[in-house]
């Protein structure tokens, strides 16, 4: 059937002949297309003659041309409209083609890739909105078809099936875990069965499942624990509500559990995980509502400290990335693809057809790919529970809104035959005799963990550390390390160096005595201030916001000493939920001499301290009050670490000041406030900035411009430094903003700083001060 397109869309029918270069010949004849390792790493991106400027939410261009026929301007419409971007105005709309992308490693004609750009200027009525702070991002139509010749030709994978369990999706997922258990090295650091597990009884007999104690029933199994296969599930357990409404297991219905459990009262969610297991032919599935005692803190701390063992020992973890809730099915599909017809012109005798197929949206380009669309655009992703499950899962099925994709630490493959390399999550499962080929380092645990985990969500909140508990106790196993609430012992005094990103997120809009307050008091209680773990659906960063390079693990040398460093659990799990935690830390330990203040080139995220009116610290503050400052009051300022000296961050920050003086003057001024009689000047300053510098605030000064400008201006007193200043390193040092507790001389964290020996502070200015014994809690 004729796929019917508006004269704009016509463009979308691909044309190869951009692909000559790279058309390989037999004997003067076509035979493929292909392309070389260094431009498949980076892919071609091929622009279309397509460029529409709508406006949002309703898209009404688009759907003019819908309403009369063109079925590409109704399914981009309808992609568009379902990425609900919180914008009305208008949308600059373009397409482009991309072959051999990297993000797509081994397809050729990969994806059709819609890129939007928000146009606030142009006039709309109603007024548009302000545009969202991030960008519109992307819609992606990946290319599909099941007409072998096009497939060959464009090299891309056949056409997902509209149903999710088909016969060819089940084959595919058996192969998949089949060639994985006999191909692929997995190492299990025990052999393992969870303590509870659901048994699924085969036909006839398939409505029938029951919880049984495995210790119980161990020896009437029918084989031995060795080839013992289960299946694990990892699902959203959703809201509030739908986590009170959950089928679960406790001390009153636990006998009740193991006689049956009927599937009118089983939640969606399961009943499609164990549709799956049947299909497979797993008898076993792990879930944690059942499987664990709910109303038992003894059975629940005990099972949940064993949680990545249940991951790493699964056959296979299902994961629902296509559910929101445990009320919400996996197994539903719905297909959004239109056909569009392709004759090569490089190779005439080559005709058929190709699908697109609408694959959701992404902010990044890094999100491209599978299966990273569908885990992307998940909720399932936004969960705490479900990154240590991810990672610790040996073989995963994700079942996405898209397809199903099997992913291992050596492979990823999609339903539709696409396959690429994985990303190995192996090293935090490999037993301790490999330590030396998967070395475990403290920026791994950053980078996988900390980063991504930050930035979840918690039905309980109080579970952020259970949460990670099974992948701490794999990374002490293997390291010897000693785990502090989400930091290391021997990664300290640096890993106290972190910082809420973004600081202006909802978690951090609070003042400095609310944030004490709730320091000093929290409830319920998660981790010390000192750990990141604390911070509620907000990431952390080890880069200060206005420094590129900040601190690293590889460039900072430690001034001060770790005495103590503890926390206490709260249950039987040393690595779960704690009680408190303290470190007792030496070292230089400062009174903050003024109040902490924004800089004015942006207002609100960057701060400074001052002695005597020039800058001696930059903050980055775990609160972002809406008073714009830190009274100094009670806050100290203890110094941590030192890196090499750097030039004046106020004057890198003085030239973003002018910067944004000179973007904000040009959109405000008119063309006769900018200079017009000293044109040879390097300067491109507008003349009018001095007279708008009020509005912004006057830059302070630093140490170095305060000597340098004027030698009988006055500076800070040489003789609170102690002696010998020339033989003081020049190095930026950086450090903890503290504030004390109601209790006697214990402190907690509420920011960091970092003082620049190119302002003529850093080591210089802080030597004077002497080291101090100080508990942080």
């Amino acid at each position: 059937m004729d796929t019917k397109l508006c004269e704009t869309c016509s463009v979308i029918q691909f044309c190869d002949t951009c692909l000559e270069p790279y058309l390989v010949k037999e004997d003067g004849s076509p035979v493929s297309l292909s392309i070389s390792p260094t431009q498949i790493e980076y892919g071609i991106k091929i622009p279309l003659d397509y460029e529409v400027v709508d406006i949002l939410p309703n898209l009404f261009c688009l759907q003019q041309s819908a309403d009369r026929g063109c079925v590409f301007c109704s399914a981009l419409r309808h992609e568009i409209t379902r990425a609900k971007y919180d914008y009305h105005g208008y949308v600059c709309i373009r397409l482009a083609y991309h072959w051999g992308n990297e993000f797509f490693k081994g397809l050729g004609l990969a994806a059709l890739v819609v890129e939007l750009e928000w146009c606030p200027d142009i006039p709309s009525i109603p007024p548009a909105s302000t545009p969202p702070n991030i960008t519109p991002g992307l819609v992606i139509f990946t290319l599909e078809t099941d007409d072998v010749t096009v497939a060959s030709w464009l090299q891309i994978p056949r056409l997902r099936k509209e149903q999710v369990l088909c016969e060819e999706n089940i084959q595919f997922m058996k192969q998949s875990v089949n060639k994985c258990t006999s191909e692929c090295y997995h190492s299990k650091m025990t052999e393992f069965i969870p303590t509870r597990l659901l048994h699924l009884e085969p036909e006839p007999y398939s409505d029938s499942v029951r919880l049984i104690v495995t210790s119980e029933t161990i020896g009437h199994l029918s084989t031995d624990i060795k080839s013992f296969n289960y299946a694990a599930l990892s699902y959203c357990w959703g809201s509030p509500n739908d986590g009170e409404s959950q089928l679960c297991t406790n001390k009153d219905s636990l006998e009740a559990r193991k006689g049956g459990i009927k599937e009118s009262l089983m939640p969606p969610v399961l009943r499609d995980a164990i549709q799956v297991c049947r299909s497979l032919s797993i008898q076993y599935l792990w879930m944690d509502s059942l499987c664990i005692i709910q109303d038992d803190i003894t059975d629940w701390q005990r099972e949940s400290a064993l949680m990545s063992h249940v991951y790493s020992h699964a056959l296979v973890t299902i994961c629902t990335l296509s559910s929101t809730s445990c009320r919400e099915g996996f197994l539903r599909r719905d297909r959004r693809h239109i056909s569009i017809p392709f004759t090569s012109h490089l190779c005439p005798s080559i005709v058929g057809q190709y699908s697109l197929v609408a694959s959701g949206t992404c902010h990044i380009w890094a999100s491209l790919g599978w299966p990273t669309l569908d885990v992307e655009n998940s909720v399932w992703a936004s969960r705490g529970w479900t990154l240590q499950e991810s990672i610790m899962s040996t073989r995963k099925l994700l079942f996405g809104k898209s397809m199903i994709n099997f992913q291992c630490d050596n492979i990823v493959t999609s339903e539709t035959g696409y396959c690429k390399e994985g990303m190995s999550n192996a090293t935090l499962r490999v037993t301790r005799p490999t330590m030396d080929k998967y070395p475990l380092g403290h920026g791994m645990w950053d980078d996988k963990i900390l980063e991504d985990y930050g930035k979840r969500n918690y039905t309980k909140i109080q579970d952020k550390l259970p949460g990670i508990s099974g992948m701490a106790k794999a990374a002490s196993d293997r390291s010897g390390d000693t785990y502090l609430a989400g930091l290391w012992k021997r990664d300290l005094p640096y890993a106290l160096m972190w910082c809420p990103y973004p600081p202006s997120a909802t978690e951090c809009n609070m003042e400095l005595q609310e944030l004490v307050d709730k320091l000093c008091c929290p409830s319920p209680y998660i981790a010390p201030s000192w750990s990141p773990i604390r911070l509620i659906g907000v990431r952390f960063d080890r880069r200060f916001h206005f420094s590129e390079s900040g601190v690293s693990r590889d460039n900072t040398s430690a001034e001060s000493i770790v005495i103590e460093a503890q926390t206490t659990p709260a249950g039987q799990d040393p690595f779960g939920m704690i009680q408190d935690g303290l470190i007792r830390i030496r070292g230089r330990l400062a009174r903050v001499p003024s109040d902490i203040s924004p800089l004015p080139c942006n207002r609100g995220l960057w701060y400074f301290v001052e002695d005597e009116g020039c800058i001696i610290a930059y903050c980055n503050l775990d609160s972002w009050p809406k008073s714009n400052a830190y009274p100094r009051r009670k806050l100290r300022m203890l110094m941590l670490v030192s890196t090499e000296g750097s030039e004046s961050w106020r004057t890198l920050l003085h030239q973003e000041q002018r910067k944004f003086f000179f973007e904000f003057l040009c959109e405000h001024s008119s063309p006769e406030d900018t200079v017009s009689d000293n044109s040879a000047s390097d300067d491109p300053t507008p003349a009018c900035v001095a007279l708008n510098h009020e509005q912004f605030g006057q830059f302070p000064r630093s140490i170095s411009d305060e000597k340098s400008s004027n030698a009988s201006a006055p500076s800070l007193d040489s003789s609170n430094l102690s002696s010998g200043c020339s033989q003081i390193p020049y190095r930026n040092v950086y450090g903890l903003l503290l504030h004390p507790t109601r209790e006697a001389d214990k402190y907690v964290r509420v920011g960091v700083w970092a003082s620049v020996a190119g302002d003529g502070a850093g080591m210089r200015y802080f030597q004077q001060f002497e080291s101090m014994e100080v508990d942080i809690v």
